[in-house]
């Protein structure tokens, strides 16, 4: 089957596309994607990408431009286009060799503030190549926009040579028919200019900081941060934590040498401090993550208790639970708690990326070890990896194994049956906060710092909305509406106008909004499936999501 054939049986395919198109049709990670893409709702029939404001100004937009710029003039008969994205995926800088090209670019959109990224313009060189963390190339219909199809892109993430973080990609363009393989070395060149400019742009107190963390005793699964006022670097397990950097500088700034400072939104995690001086000011600090902490305000005691009961007895457990309800979370309390080291997490999404075999690899060394096993994202294994995947954690195991799965408790475990089998303990369904409403207030305060305040008309507002997001869009919002507050208490007009716009909800429509949120998350956000499921038709459904503002 030809590249067109199979992108027109994905298109006409099922939910997923799954069944439609097989791995002989199109290649493994293009496949991936293309069922990304469908499961974000891309359009593949229309450009429909978004315009937003870009700091054009960013360390890395000028570290990138001047580099790519330098090197136009040697591609100006080679019809080959070039584009930076910053990490988000919105256009920074574009160029074409002549006017043509140019104007083609405007026809896609490939400009200054245009969004990129995968969720928004589906499998595209500059998207995939960001959500895959690695180098990529997009020929002709393996694009997930059929308006894409004519060209061949190859793209690469920049990697920030101080933080090790991504923080853009590059991507070159050309006809679909006119990809030379030579174009892949030449990608890594660039991206190899742009990470030695941004060195150099480097300052010294940049490297000092550099130099101390990787001074700093290797520390696997302990959180460790070597961080300035405009620097934070992170190991794996600190990274995990997802740091406010602005909130915890400011109680950096506020301690002292040897103290020990909360984290802040990590539940009661806290961090003893080694600070760094230069000329008697603070240039600096190292953390260093403790194991233990208070126990997590996010979730119910009932969660925590029947996951600290199962570790106990069975040694495992899978936490299922929509997106956003915190089940990683709860997962390293409970084991910190019971007196395991901290976990070594083994993410499902990155099979795509490492590929299979070096990802069982990577599994089957951590369950070799005492320390405890998080293995995360369950439903992102394909079909054809759970046998592998299953036959390694039926081998004996030194630690305890928690799991998380992405659903809702209406899922049913179908193909993951014999995975959850294998991981064994039972399966603890991790409530979405729609079910509760009396909880929200004391959760958005639990984000905050305690001199941050909630208006009651705030906690109220807060608490007629649906949330859809659960706990992670209610901290997101909390914080976000905090840094608009200052040093204040947070104000109705600190928060979205979609917050600020609600009503309450009568108890039928709540249970309406409830039973589409389950639908779509046991959907997986296929709006089209979903409202199959529901028995309505797709406006409808539309029209009861922004009803409810789901």
């Amino acid at each position: 089957m030809g590249a067109r054939a199979a992108w027109e049986r994905f298109q006409l395919g099922g939910s997923d596309g799954a069944g439609a198109v097989d791995v002989v049709d199109v290649r493994r990670e293009i496949l991936t994607s293309w069922r990304r893409s469908r499961l974000s709702g891309v359009n593949p029939l229309r450009l429909d990408v978004p315009h937003e404001d870009v700091d054009l100004d960013s360390r890395f937009a000028r570290a990138a431009r001047p580099v790519l710029e330098a090197g136009t003039e040697q591609l100006a008969d080679s019809g080959l286009c070039l584009a930076v994205t910053d990490r988000s995926g919105r256009v920074l800088w574009s160029w074409g060799p002549d006017p043509a090209r140019r104007r083609r670019l405007d026809e896609l959109a490939l400009l200054e503030g245009y969004r990129f990224d995968e969720e928004t313009a589906g499998t595209n060189g500059l998207g995939t190549a960001l959500e895959a963390d690695r180098i990529v190339t997009v020929t002709g219909e393996e694009h997930f926009k059929e308006v894409f199809h004519p060209f061949a892109c190859v793209a690469a993430p920049v990697h920030d040579p101080i933080t090790g973080r991504a923080v853009g990609a590059l991507n070159v363009t050309c006809r679909a028919g006119e990809l030379h393989p030579l174009l892949a070395s030449a990608v890594r060149t660039m991206v190899r200019d742009v990470r030695e400019e941004l060195l150099a742009m480097s300052g010294e107190r940049e490297r000092q900081l550099l130099d101390l963390f990787l001074a700093e005793p290797a520390r696997r699964a302990t959180p460790v941060i070597t961080m300035g006022r405009d620097l934070l670097i992170a190991n794996d397990a600190a990274a995990e934590l997802r740091l406010d950097h602005r909130r915890l500088w400011s109680r950096i700034l506020d301690s002292s040498d040897g103290a020990t400072v909360d984290l802040p939104g990590c539940d009661g995690r806290t961090a003893s401090v080694r600070m760094i001086s230069d000329q008697h000011r603070v240039a600096g600090a190292v953390l260093v993550v403790d194991d233990h902490a208070r126990p997590p305000e996010t979730l119910a005691p009932d969660v925590t208790e029947t996951l600290a009961d199962a570790v106990e007895r069975c040694g495992a457990a899978t936490l299922r639970g929509e997106p956003g309800t915190g089940k990683r979370h709860v997962a390293c309390w409970v084991l910190a708690d019971r007196g395991h080291p901290c976990a070594e997490v083994v993410d499902a999404a990155d099979i795509v990326a490492s590929g299979l075999g070096e990802w069982c690899r990577r599994l089957g060394r951590a369950l070799d070890e005492v320390a405890p096993v998080l293995l995360t994202h369950l439903e992102t294994i394909d079909p054809d990896a759970l046998a592998g995947v299953t036959s390694i954690l039926n081998r004996s195991r030194r630690g305890p194994v928690v799991a998380t799965w992405v659903a809702s408790d209406t899922t049913s475990p179908g193909r993951l049956s014999g995975l959850l089998a294998a991981i064994g303990g039972p399966v603890v369904h991790v409530a979405p906060l729609r079910t509760r409403p009396g909880d929200v207030a004391a959760l958005a305060q639990a984000a905050l710092p305690a001199s941050t305040s909630l208006l009651p008309e705030v906690a109220e507002l807060l608490t007629e909305h649906h949330w859809p997001g659960n706990i992670a869009e209610l901290h997101h919002e909390v914080r976000t509406a905090a840094a608009a507050a200052g040093h204040g208490p947070i104000r109705p007009e600190h928060l979205p106008p979609y917050l600020r716009s609600g009503r309450r909800l009568s108890p039928l429509e709540r249970a309406e909004a409830g039973v589409i949120a389950e639908m779509l998350a046991a959907s997986a956000g296929n709006k089209t499936e979903a409202a199959r499921r529901l028995g309505i038709t797709r406006p409808t459904l539309y029209a009861r999501m922004r009803t409810y503002r789901l």
